[in-house]
């Protein structure tokens, strides 16, 4: 089968209240997950704005290395999701398509013109008369054009098919799979101006020289760097010998 038939290819995008519920449940808990990586890039953005000290350019270098391994481990997770649906959308194109004869091309065409009032009439004409490609042709239509009570009298007999068919066209194809996860679910990504550090970045900064310069009055005090202790609820500086 061509692979533009089961990847949904130009198909139309599909509203989220008629998408297959176990795909709407795999996306939601899916979409859950990938948070994190919102959560991260933020991380990285206060990172690098605690930098205080470095050019905009060097801000810029550090923010785009660590996104870079950031997107790098998202794009992977947003593969692996799609990758999944597609391959779903492949065994299920199987199932519906396998088998049938070379005719079948030829008996979608002609049911997509029967009326709607007969396409039940059509139906149990091809089950009783042992017709597989004809009743599959009739139940494909049906399902397309809303007409579910003679599809699940369709399926009541292809029970399998009709399954893979319903999951067939209520799963987003390629282009609605990229958009909802990799399009959609991305972390976003900082611009210059973003990475410059604000108040608290600088109020962060400065405590952080107060914290060095007392560490370093403490080592020079015992005469080297010091370790911490514990004795019971005591904690105590210990200068470390031979340093």
């Amino acid at each position: 089968m061509k692979d533009q038939e089961f990847m949904g290819l130009g198909m139309a995008a599909i509203q989220e209240r008629d998408m297959h519920p176990e795909y709407r449940a795999e996306e939601t808990r899916w979409r859950e997950s990938m948070v994190r990586f919102h959560e991260q890039e933020r991380a990285l953005r206060t990172a690098v704005r605690r930098q205080v000290s470095a050019s905009q350019e060097e801000q810029m270098t550090l923010y785009m290395n660590g996104y870079a391994e950031l997107e790098k481990r998202f794009n992977a997770e947003a593969e692996g999701f799609t990758n999944r649906w597609l391959q779903k959308r492949k065994d299920a194109h199987g199932l519906v398509y396998r088998g049938r004869g070379e005719r079948f091309s030829d008996l979608l065409l002609q049911v997509s013109s029967v009326p709607d009032e007969n396409l039940s009439r059509v139906l149990s004409t091809a089950l009783r008369s042992d017709q597989a490609d004809l009743a599959q042709a009739v139940g494909m239509e049906a399902f397309e054009r809303g007409h579910f009570g003679v599809f699940r009298d369709h399926a009541a007999s292809h029970p399998t098919v009709a399954r893979s068919l319903e999951l067939l066209n209520k799963t987003p194809g390629y282009d609605q799979l990229i958009a909802r996860t990799h399009k959609a679910m991305g972390p976003p990504r900082a611009d210059a101006d973003a990475l410059i550090p604000g108040i608290e970045e600088k109020r962060w900064a400065a405590r952080q020289v107060e914290n060095d310069q007392g560490r370093r009055n403490l080592e020079e005090f015992y005469g080297g760097p010091t370790v911490r202790r514990i004795v019971g609820r005591r904690t105590d500086e210990v200068r470390v010998s031979g340093v």
